[in-house]
């Protein structure tokens, strides 16, 4: 009970330093990009990274005190990225780079079994079993932060992964600690109120750090529990995953960065659909990230029913990119119809 008292005193010091950052003008979710004002014009503060921070370092510092320095380079970073000190996408991907290449190497941060022989026998290298991990640090990483375009999207969607996995906890031994998670629980809770109300964004520190956090965690419980489907650890993970491959793909086709953000992202689409048919729906925003995450609490509930046969969560990660596709598709061909 303690853990989930000291987390509710978070809610004052949360409240204090947003009323702090709003007063100073600082962190601004607005400095003259055209994503940035996608869903308002009001100048939020981007302070969910320092909430992330604040949390990890109450309850996790005393289990790995080395663990939050490396959260502590990547608020930094992410910092830097929201408030323009860093301009560059490709500077902020090279530092993305060298941060996790330090964090997958200190904590030994690899999954070595696919279920495929061959591609386990390739993963006996250690060179390929370091960069196979490294890569998907980063397609998470970059894909949280595309997602977080819409308010709750990311929040909400971690929280569904946090629940899904105490859920699973209280009826087989992961090896995890009941009270950190839900306190982990109530603390994305709180932040996912404040974020639904616009009172803060996560910003690029927000994104880095839950994506962080919550891909470490869950390499951790594959590892100390391997005889789940390293699919369903994918399937967990897929919508941020697929949002980078896809945006990859996309951006490329139209021959633009994949560093450089847009404005043509799934949420986005949803968001511009929701807005055409209700105009008068002042929460459109969180409408739009709430019906995706929705889908995905549908998913990945279906997929804990059987965490232990890959084919099973192979199918489900492949029904959801195709149900993705379609649902791409279907809003950008309605958008495209309505500015023409």
């Amino acid at each position: 009970m303690i853990y989930i008292f000291i987390t509710s005193l978070l809610i004052p010091i949360i409240i204090l330093i947003n009323t702090f950052v709003k007063k100073r003008g600082l962190l601004s979710s607005y400095l003259g990009e055209k994503h940035q004002k996608f869903t308002t014009n009001n100048k939020i503060p981007l302070t969910g990274g320092i909430f992330i921070f604040l949390f990890s370092i109450i309850f996790y510092y005393k289990f790995n005190s080395v663990f939050s320095y490396y959260l502590l380079s990547f608020l930094i970073l992410g910092v830097l990225s929201d408030t323009k000190f860093i301009v560059s996408p490709t500077l902020r991907f090279l530092i993305q780079l060298f941060l996790v290449i330090l964090l997958v190497f200190k904590f030994n941060l690899y999954i070595e079994d696919v279920r495929i022989e061959y591609l386990n026998l390739l993963l006996q290298n250690n060179f390929l079993k370091f960069f196979f991990a490294v890569l998907c640090f980063m397609i998470l990483i970059n894909g949280t932060n595309f997602i977080d375009g819409c308010n709750t999207l990311v929040i909400g969607y971690y929280t569904i992964v946090t629940i899904i996995i105490l859920h699973l906890e209280l009826f087989i031994n992961l090896n995890i600690s009941n009270q950190l998670f839900l306190s982990l629980i109530i603390f994305l809770f709180i932040i996912f109120i404040f974020n639904f109300f616009n009172e803060f964004y996560l910003g690029d520190s927000g994104s880095y750090l839950i994506s962080i956090i919550s891909g470490s965690i869950l390499i951790l419980i594959y590892q100390a529990n391997s005889q789940i489907s390293p699919y369903f650890i994918v399937l967990l993970l897929w919508y941020p995953a697929f949002e980078t491959l896809f945006s990859i793909v996309r951006k490329s086709q139209k021959k633009n960065s994949p560093f450089e953000p847009d404005t043509n992202h799934l949420h986005q689409l949803i968001f511009l659909f929701l807005k055409y048919r209700y105009k008068k729906n002042k929460y459109n925003n969180p409408l739009s990230a709430n019906l995706i995450n929705f889908y995905n609490l549908l998913s990945i509930y279906l997929a804990s029913n059987n965490i232990y046969d890959s084919k099973f969560q192979i199918t489900i990660i492949a029904v959801n990119i195709i149900f993705y596709l379609l649902a791409y598709f279907y809003f950008y061909n309605f958008m495209k119809t309505k500015k023409n």
